[in-house]
């Protein structure tokens, strides 16, 4: 169970809270290609796959630490799903909400690797809270509990999570057992989506007069993650050029091509299509 930092008890800025300015990302709800209760096997007919990034010229086989890998971090990333989307209920401020979302989309990328693998998934029942590694139980009870205290320590919590999160990802890339690209290509996705996470939660904290202090990644990790701009292309397909998405805009005016690894031109600021691509 995790060790939590201390936390402190702070006044609500209720304006800074709930402005979309101060999220490092805007995730956009609905992306998943999972439907339903425990994120199904029906596809939907306007939205991207995200697996449609992994080829066949990739290993076809997985040896156990691999097997086992995925299916922690299906569970991990339900994990922070769920916690997430409880803290939402708790205190309404949008970022839970929209990493909650951002957090189905890792599940859904692991997810393609469980159906790639033809594993069973440990997720086949999605019930909050209820995970078939019994320490992530536990830890779900853990952080809900920490994160009802305060609007500090619910965002404290958030922080914690990607922490975690990071640092276990980092340990099975790093991981000479775990070599299999599709595994590889999916976990840095992870990364690179649990890293602009972790700037989100901190921006909000320090907002508040607050500081998070890492817990399971080093410090000099950190200090580098906080202190980068937020990384574009969060889908298993950025950094290659397997596929296009038309940005949209988000910030600024205008529209411009976006393409999977976040670049593109046009007049617009950043924008966001199916690859979250730059307009």
């Amino acid at each position: 169970i995790l060790a939590l930092g201390t936390i402190f008890t702070f006044t609500q800025c209720e304006k800074d809270l709930h402005s979309e300015d101060m999220i490092a990302e805007n995730y956009q709800d609905g992306q998943n290609w999972r439907n339903g209760p425990g994120m199904g096997n029906d596809k939907t007919t306007n939205k991207p796959d995200p697996c449609s990034c992994l080829n066949d010229e990739y290993s076809p086989d997985l040896n156990q630490a691999e097997v086992n890998a995925i299916l922690f971090m299906r569970e991990e990333e339900k994990l922070a799903r769920d916690v997430y989307n409880y803290l939402y209920d708790q205190w309404n401020v949008p970022v839970f909400n929209n990493i909650a979302s951002a957090e189905d989309r890792h599940m859904a990328a692991v997810a393609c690797l469980i159906d790639r693998y033809d594993l069973t998934d440990p997720v086949a029942t999605d019930i909050p809270g209820k995970y078939a590694e019994t320490t992530l139980t536990d830890l779900y009870q853990t952080l809900t509990e920490e994160g009802s205290k305060d609007l500090g320590a619910a965002l404290t919590v958030g922080a914690t999570i990607e922490d975690l999160d990071i640092a276990d990802l980092m340990s099975h890339l790093e991981d000479d057992a775990i070599n299999n690209a599709d595994v590889h290509k999916v976990f840095n996705a992870l990364t690179r989506g649990s890293r602009n996470h972790l700037r989100a939660f901190t921006k909000l904290l320090n907002n508040q007069g607050l500081t998070y202090a890492p817990a399971y990644i080093e410090v000099s990790l950190f200090e580098e993650i906080i202190n980068s701009d937020v990384e574009r292309g969060s889908g298993l397909c950025a950094g290659t050029a397997e596929c296009t998405g038309a940005g949209q805009q988000t910030q600024g005016n205008g529209n411009g091509a976006g393409t999977c690894d976040g670049t593109g031109s046009g007049p617009g600021g950043a924008g966001s299509g199916n690859q979250n691509g730059k307009g």
